[in-house]
Parts: C-alpha cells; structure tokens; sequence
C-alpha cells in the first residue's frame, strides 16, 4: 500500500474486498505468489492500484436549525 501511496486505517471491510479482488486476480494470472509475479511484471502494478481502490462514500446530515 504505502508503493501505491494508499491506507485503509478507519475503513472496515475494505481489506476483505481487496483481498477477494487479488484472489480472482491471481486465478485468471494461473499465479499462487502475486509478490513474485509483481517484481517479475512491472506492468501488473497499475492493475494492483485499480484493485486497491475502493471507493467510499459516507453520509454526513446536514443540521437544520428551527
């Protein structure tokens, strides 16, 4: 994470969908050691980033005063 300049702190769940997405990733790759297909394919990483990016939305209310 810290390569791709991405952290999870705070945010649940986020670990679990990344790790599903790697593991299909590494099914369709034929790949049981990602690291080592990574330091062998330098153009696997912009797949890893896209895979890491999970987007988060949250619901803030907006106080109304009477």
């Amino acid at each position: 994470l810290p390569r791709l300049g991405l952290r999870f702190e705070g945010f649940r769940r986020v670990r679990g969908i990344v790790k599903k997405r790697l593991g299909r990733r590494m099914r369709e790759l034929g790949v049981t050691d990602y690291r080592a297909w990574l330091e062998a394919h330098d153009d696997e990483w912009p797949e890893l980033a896209r895979m890491c990016r999970i987007p988060i939305s949250r619901f803030h209310p907006s106080r109304v005063d009477d």
